[in-house]
């Protein structure tokens, strides 16, 4: 329903967030490197090709895995509709092709909205 921020970090080997939680979805791929991601009470390791489904309302942060730097988008949006709930705590391989519509996201996002940046407490979209 509703696009709130589209971001692609490089995060370093030793990058901490102190987490946060929303009332809209949020999905983390991984692109390159693996993130450490704690999602309510659950701590895993979110490798390179993978993306993690952030429900509504969740506590949720990243942390680097020691020693390994990342590249990670995270894109936030808001859904009515109840097939999302098919994508709550979904950790999931993507595809060549869902990584590719990844890429197109993120390329099309740069040239429709201008995105504060300095972080991810900078989420809002302008265009």
């Amino acid at each position: 329903d509703k696009l709130h921020s589209v971001h692609y970090f490089e995060f370093t080997s030793n990058y901490t967030f102190s987490g946060e939680d929303h009332d809209f979805w949020e999905m983390v791929y991984v692109d390159r490197g693996k993130i450490n991601v704690v999602a309510g009470d659950e701590c895993f390791v979110l490798e390179s090709g993978y993306a993690y489904f952030h429900r509504p309302n969740q506590w949720h942060t990243l942390v680097a895995c020691e020693g390994f730097a990342s590249n990670v988008a995270v894109i936030t949006f808001s859904s009515r509709s109840s097939a999302m709930d098919t994508f709550s705590d979904l950790n999931i391989k993507i595809t060549a092709q869902e990584r590719q519509l990844i890429a197109d996201i993120i390329s099309e996002s740069k040239e429709s909205f201008i995105t504060e940046t300095g972080g991810p407490y900078k989420n809002r979209l302008y265009n």
